[in-house]
């Protein structure tokens, strides 16, 4: 199958799917293919985005692209929704969407783990870490 159409099933899965986990060996070869597909994106280095603003040493860059591709980053930040799950419409290219997809299956494992853990969906003002998994983010 051509590699456009595989990562485009993947996607709609991770998108798409309800919170069982897919099965350990499943999960390993999904995690694969995303690692080799984020491995082949142009690149761009937060060390190469101009800076915009700095006062009181807060800098402020503005940079217009894909936020997966950016490399030299320790986190992303993600304006999800209540239940940090994505929009459950994996043609829609939100950008909850396309983290979840570059991050790979275990991001929406771990989102739902949080929601499951702290017994409620998140506030509005609330934020939650979680490890990177496929991106290139601590």
């Amino acid at each position: 199958m051509e590699t456009y159409n595989l990562y485009e099933i993947i996607r709609t899965f991770i998108c798409q799917r309800y919170l069982a986990p897919f099965p350990g060996d499943i999960n390993a070869q999904i995690n694969k293919f995303i690692k080799y597909q984020q491995d082949s994106k142009l690149k761009t280095s937060i060390k190469s985005i101009t800076t915009n603003y700095i006062k009181n040493q807060t800098i402020i860059s503005l940079w217009k692209g894909d936020i997966t591709t950016l490399t030299n980053k320790s986190a992303i930040v993600n304006t999800a929704n209540s239940a940090l799950l994505g929009c459950f419409q994996p043609a829609h290219k939100c950008i909850d969407n396309v983290i979840h997809s570059a991050a790979g299956p275990d991001l929406r494992q771990a989102c739902f783990e949080i929601i499951q853990e702290q017994g409620h969906e998140e506030e509005t003002e609330g934020a939650k870490i979680t490890p990177g998994f496929n991106l290139d983010a601590k």
